[in-house]
C-alpha cells in the first residue's frame, strides 16, 4: 500500500469512512499517508 501514489490513499481513505469500513482498515490507510507523506517531506 505504501507505494500508492498519495492522492489514491486520501481517496481511499475518504471512501473507507463513507463506506463505514472497520477501523482497522482505516488504520492502515491512516499510517500508510502518514509514512508516504513523511517519505515525501524528506
Amino acid at each position: 500500500m505504501d507505494k500508492l501514489p498519495l492522492h489514491i490513499l486520501i481517496e481511499a481513505l475518504s471512501e473507507a469512512k463513507r463506506l463505514n469500513l472497520s477501523d482497522d482498515f482505516i488504520n492502515l490507510i491512516e499510517e500508510a499517508i502518514e509514512r508516504r507523506s513523511m517519505t515525501l517531506s524528506l
